[in-house]
């Protein structure tokens, strides 16, 4: 048996002569990093079939030509379906083509397919290796679940034989990210219950929704430092706990624990879990407990010295070379938390100041380097959960097929980055516990401009999926009314909005009301025209956005489409960073775009000159752009402005502008 269970795989589609081969890829293998990887090191490009209109245009315009750098690849289309399915793809092409089909049932012979098939493609390296050496043999449902438990996720369920226990293996899960695939947490709480030693825990809940348990969390954390008070505790701390409970569960939990403490510690400073803000702190006191504790009068300490540690937690985990997207993904959510902080703390010394910015810095070097390698596969990923802008459509909508009675609104808060996020939801949190947040990141798109990332958003589709200008914004209400009447929605269902104005939203709300609108999608522009205007770096750019959400516009927005009835998601077409001018670029009107950040031609020997003319320019390779589009990005924090000037722009690599927030605003109940 082979090492590597990519290497059968790579062999179909490598050894034949072919331009094209068309795959059943029932299980989406070919989106898989390493795989997807090594098929661009042979010249391969994947496209996956959504629809024929799509496929014919892509395969007019770019395959049937040389690519954009001038050579011939093979072009791979995947058919996410069995091999009968192969014959939804027009004849010309499919007669033209090899055809090949493969799963993971080839894969894991001896494991239950419905069970390896509900895993992130992540794990299946930590599978496979598991099986060579174990060697299952006719695995059951069951049997498969427990091996995957055990193997892949190092979780025993019969060690778990105190709370403090089921506290680590609730942190270590949730810390961790750890994917669990539905059938597996359900057969973990089957078998944690079947202890019968946690009667009293809601175990389903707190295993599978991660904001329910860092709620449970919250909710316990007055009662823990009850017992830390003692006889002297604060009025404030004496009106939380007289609120009842509402989650069930033991009120007392072992937070001290050795084997708890240490996540505890970490939630508190990454934001999962939110500090007590009471009028003292006891002196002698364990240090890890005053992170869930802020004293009025040091709260700008309390900051700082968050905000530190934070920096030292990035600096011991930088991530390694050879990571997955979702390190990454949570990687922003962490900087910003950073950011969102540095922008705050007005009492950094210039040492603090420069400590944060070189940590910057690498996390962005790294960064660049990991994009550069494997950006390039992260279209193709399955789009639940999102990982790329234009996934979030497609799971809108898979969602939507469970519930046809759902109302959903998609917002897009143009340049908004997960760093100011963090600040509007802290801002909203501490004005109100109206609102709850389930919070993620996706993957803009390269250039990290305006009309290529919404036009993603709103078709649902990589940007060169269709005619029409890629740098315009003009389609983007055709592209979303034409993805949700493919869904099956009718028109006068669907609704969308360009530029929402958060002062007069009356005649907006009244359509949507008398209309019956199933769908809406819309875009606030306030974030984007702040950054393009701001002189005053990322502190500026904060400063406003506290003085814009004091006018109470976005909070009442999300109030009325929640009293309509819609589940309500948030995002952002590219993020922003705080850039330092390394000169103007000077070459007249060669440049489709001009921006601070990334200018993109249509000839690709005007780019070449450019970039030899400025070498500290990235040549970037587009993926998924249209093959007349060069685009040419400035790396790490500068900026194609005059030289020495400060400026908040939008269009590279960075991890804050291509990293955006996904999230999922919902009321507390």
């Amino acid at each position: 048996m082979n090492s590597d269970w990519r290497n059968g795989i790579l062999r179909q589609l490598l050894d034949h002569t072919g331009s094209s081969v068309v795959v059943a890829d029932p299980d989406s293998l070919l989106a898989e990093e390493k795989l997807s990887a090594a098929l661009r090191d042979n010249d391969c490009e994947v496209v996956i079939f959504e629809d024929s209109i799509s496929l014919r245009w892509l395969h007019e315009t770019k395959y049937r030509a040389k690519s954009g750098d001038g050579v011939h690849k093979k072009t791979i289309i995947a058919v996410r379906g069995s091999r009968d399915e192969l014959l939804a793809v027009p004849y010309d092409i499919l007669s033209q083509s090899r055809r090949v089909s493969f799963g993971l049932g080839d894969i894991f012979p001896s494991l239950s397919y419905p069970v390896v098939a509900s895993l992130d493609l992540s794990d299946l390296d930590q599978l496979y290796s598991a099986q060579l050496v174990h060697r299952p043999s006719s695995a059951s449902d069951s049997s498969t679940k427990d091996f995957i438990l055990r193997h892949v996720f190092s979780i025993a369920p019969e060690v778990v034989q105190k709370e403090s226990d089921l506290l680590r293996l609730l942190l270590r899960r949730h810390s961790a990210n750890l994917q669990l695939p539905d059938t597996i947490q359900e057969y973990l709480v089957a078998t944690l219950e079947s202890s019968g030693l946690f009667s009293d825990w809601p175990l389903k809940s707190l295993v599978v929704n991660r904001e329910l348990f860092t709620s449970f969390l919250q909710e316990r954390w007055p009662h823990f430092l009850r017992t830390v008070y003692d006889d002297r505790c604060p009025d404030e701390l004496l009106g939380v706990l007289d609120q009842p409970l509402r989650l069930k569960g033991p009120i007392n939990i072992p937070f001290g624990h050795d084997d708890v403490r240490v996540y505890v510690d970490n939630l508190f400073l990454e934001g999962d879990l939110r500090p007590l803000h009471l009028a003292y702190i006891p002196e002698k006191i364990d240090k890890w407990i005053t992170t869930g504790i802020v004293v009025e009068s040091g709260k700008t300490e309390a900051s700082k010295e968050r905000l530190i540690r934070l920096i030292e937690l990035i600096e011991s985990q930088f991530p390694p070379e050879e990571t997955s997207h979702h390190t990454w993904q949570q990687l922003a959510k962490l900087w910003g938390e950073i950011a969102s902080l540095k922008a705050q703390v007005t009492s950094l010394s210039a040492e603090e100041k420069s400590r944060i910015d070189d940590s910057s810095v690498r996390v962005d070097h790294i960064f660049e380097e990991w994009i550069d390698t494997h950006y390039a596969g992260l279209h193709n990923l399955p789009s639940r959960p999102p990982v790329m802008l234009h996934h979030i459509a497609r799971s809108i909508a898979n969602d939507k097929l469970t519930n046809r009675s759902k109302r959903v609104a998609l917002l897009v808060i143009d340049g908004l980055s997960c760093d100011q996020w963090v600040t509007i939801r802290d801002y909203v949190i501490g004005s109100s516990n109206k609102w709850s947040f389930i919070e993620s990141t996706v993957f803009a798109w390269l250039p990290t401009i305006t009309s290529i990332s919404r036009r993603t958003i709103f078709s649902g589709n990589r940007p060169d999926s269709a005619p029409g200008d890629i740098l315009s914004t003009a389609q983007e209400e055709r592209l979303w009314f034409t993805f949700w009447m493919n869904q099956g929605i009718q028109k006068r269902f669907i609704a969308y909005e360009k530029s929402i104005d958060l002062g007069s939203v009356d005649e907006l709300r009244d359509h949507l009301e008398s209309s019956g609108t199933e769908i809406f999608g819309g875009v606030i522009n306030t974030v984007d025209k702040i950054m393009h205007g701001m002189e005053l770096g990322s502190e500026g750019m904060h400063n406003q956005l506290i003085v814009w959400l004091r006018n109470g516009g976005l909070v009442n927005f999300l109030s009325i489409l929640d009293q309509l009835g819609f589940h309500i998601w948030l995002t952002s077409d590219h993020g922003n960073i705080e850039s330092i001018g390394e000169g103007q670029i000077k070459e007249g009107s060669t440049a489709d775009v001009r921006g601070q950040r990334a200018r993109i031609y249509s000839d690709r020997g005007l780019r070449e000159a450019v970039h030899r003319e400025y070498p500290n320019t990235w040549v970037w390779k587009p993926v998924g752009l249209p093959s007349d589009v060069y685009p040419l990005l400035a790396r790490g924090r500068s900026a194609f402005v005059t030289k020495g000037k400060k400026t908040v722009a939008h269009g590279g690599a960075s991890l804050m502008e291509l990293i955006v927030p996904l999230v999922q605003v919902q009321r507390t109940k």
